[in-house]
């Protein structure tokens, strides 16, 4: 696997458009459920990380598609996606069986506070400053990660939507990002 570099040169949205043509040429076509086979195994896992550039839960687990749902958060915070993992529960039968969190260090979560993005809609917007105030953003401060993910994990034992059976299977983990390593936080 190739080293991750940070890129020195802007992509923009025409590019991505030009890439996505050119992966539709040769790109196999996409299976509709209906036409999986019987044996079919639905993913079961549901991973909620970062959405940092600099890390891919795809690449970490070394998944093939269709083996987990990645769902991707700025923080790796669960609670603004609850939404999401309810969905996933309906659409499965409640078949989920395990939930992994994962936080970072060096996250960009650290480096910015509620406040901040409150004002920062305040001044691109007008007479909405009350609603703005009432808005939670579920931050982290980066100064203690396992705290962090102890949060994740406290939100999803208590959730009253979510099944205590899957809660139970929730597992949390910082990433290290100079040895690649996740610790499981207890």
């Amino acid at each position: 696997m190739a080293p991750f570099t940070f890129p020195t040169e802007e992509v923009t949205f025409a590019d991505l458009l030009l890439r996505s043509a050119e992966y539709a040429k040769s790109a196999d076509p996409l299976p509709f459920v209906s036409e999986a086979p019987k044996n079919f195994v639905k993913p079961t896992v549901a991973i909620f990380a970062c959405c940092d550039f600099r890390f891919s839960p795809e690449e970490h687990f070394q998944l093939r598609k269709g083996e987990a749902f990645v769902i991707r958060t700025v923080g790796g915070n669960v609670r603004p996606y609850l939404n999401d993992l309810l969905y996933l529960e309906a659409l499965l039968n409640n078949e989920l069986r395990d939930i992994i969190i994962i936080h970072h260090e060096d996250c960009g979560t650290t480096r910015i506070s509620e406040e901040m993005i409150k004002n920062n809609i305040k001044t691109q917007t007008s007479n909405l400053d009350s609603e703005i105030d009432k808005v939670k953003f579920y931050m982290h401060d980066g100064q203690n990660l396992e705290n962090s993910v102890r949060a994740e994990l406290k939100f999803i034992r208590e959730s009253p939507f979510i099944r205590k059976d899957l809660a139970a299977n929730a597992r949390g983990f910082v990433l290290y990002l100079k040895s690649n390593s996740l610790v499981e936080v207890k």
